[in-house]
Parts: C-alpha cells; structure tokens; sequence
C-alpha cells in the first residue's frame, strides 16, 4: 500500500508538471514572463518551487507513515537491514519527486499536446531509469565470491557521482542554480549510499543486485533532470517552444 501511494503521488506530481506551462503557452502569458524583470533562472527554478512545494505535505505524511509503520508494526529497529532497505526506497522517490517536475516543465513548454507531454515525462523520468535499472540487474554478475564486482561498482558509481556533482556545482546551469544545487547534493547522497553500501547491506549483491540497480536508476534520473533542465533554460531564451492551436 505504501508503494502504491507512492507511485500515485509520483503520478501526480508528472500530472502537474506536464501541464504546468500550458495554459501560459495558450494565452500567450509566457511572453509577458520572458519580458518580465524576472529572469529565467527566476522562472524555472521559482516554477520548480512551487510544483515540490504543492505535493511536499504529501510526500512527508506518505513517507512518514511508511517508516513509522515499518518500525511499529513490523518491528524493525532504525539500523536494521530492512530500515535501511527502506530508507534507501524513500530515499529513490525523493529524488523522482525532484526530478520529475524538472522534465515535466521541459516537455510542458516543448509539446503543443498535453498527453504527449505526459507521455514524454513518463518515458525521461520512469521508463529510461528504469531500463537502466534492470540493465544492472540483469547482466550484472551473481558471483559474489571474489568481492571484486561490489568493489568495482562501488568506487564506479562513487567516482561518476563525485564527478557530476562538481560539474553541476561548476555549471548550475540545469534549469536554475537553485535546480543544480538540488540535483547535486542527490547526486552526492547517491555517492555516499554507494560507497556505504558494503556496510549497510551485507547480503545487497545476493538479493540479484537490488540496490546496484536502484541507484543507478535514480544517477540515470538526475542525468535526465539535469540535461532537460538546461535545454529547458537554453528554449526559453531562445523563444522556442510549442505554439498554440
């Protein structure tokens, strides 16, 4: 139930954000926002504000009770494996409901068609992450006697989000500094769960990769938000997006 109510949340927020610059595109508004003293990044990054904003109550009551029942009702104390299994589920929907509105404003001011647009920012932010994550799980190797492949994975992922999170923090240009910031302290908690995994999860790479694969969705998913953001900066000023019917 948990997992369901998260995934309609996560709807929700796609739902919002695909039609979030629509109604500015069809009345012409968009144009008195590109003339206005406010300048892009102001607009992009005070739009993704108030998408998070609307469902951020949401998010904290869903997620909230989600470890609440876990620890009452199952009765698995916060360090625990389970918990931390969890904590690192939550942790993966953060980060959609961060990503997601950013892909959804792209394909908002870029698709004439609502549906479109919302079919668009399901397949960037769901389906692309999530055929990266079962990429890992399927061709990553089950043989953990070596230790050699959790190592190597690891360090990877760490090393690609350290790299990503400088860059993001050197450029600040995915949509607004504000969005790049965000984008990259995610990315650094993803590097922080990668290189912490050997010690939260003992038994992660017998469980077919699960949390591998987990993460590298959610290291897709910023990937996405992040070059969208900045094509989604770069139409703006250039005037280019859908026109109305």
């Amino acid at each position: 139930m948990n997992m369901f109510l998260a995934w309609v949340l996560v709807g929700n927020v796609a739902l919002t954000a695909a039609g979030s610059l629509r109604r500015e595109r069809e009345t012409g508004v968009i144009e008195l926002l590109l003339v206005s003293p406010l300048s892009i990044p102001q607009i992009v990054g005070g739009r993704v504000r108030s998408i998070v904003g609307q469902f951020l109550p949401a998010a904290a009551l869903i997620f909230g009770v989600w470890l609440w029942l876990l620890q009452a009702v199952e009765g698995s104390h916060f360090l625990g494996p389970r918990m931390k299994e969890e904590l690192q589920i939550v942790g993966c929907f953060l980060i959609t409901l961060l990503t997601v509105p950013v892909i959804g404003l792209y394909f908002s001011l870029r698709c004439r068609v609502f549906v479109v647009a919302l079919f668009w920012t399901a397949v960037m932010a769901l389906a692309l992450p999530g055929l990266a994550a079962l990429g890992v799980w399927t061709f990553m190797p089950l043989d953990s006697s070596s230790g050699l492949m959790p190592f190597y994975w690891e360090t990877g992922l760490g090393i690609l989000a350290g790299a990503g999170v400088l860059a993001l923090l050197r450029w600040r240009g995915a949509g607004s500094p504000g969005v790049s910031v965000a984008l990259a302290a995610a990315l650094a908690v993803l590097g922080g769960l990668s290189q912490a995994s050997r010690i939260w999860m003992d038994s992660w790479y017998e469980d077919r990769a699960y949390l591998p694969g987990l993460l590298s969705g959610s290291a897709v998913q910023i990937g996405i938000a992040a070059w969208l953001g900045a094509r989604l900066r770069r139409c703006l000023e250039t005037r280019q997006f859908a026109l109305p019917q």
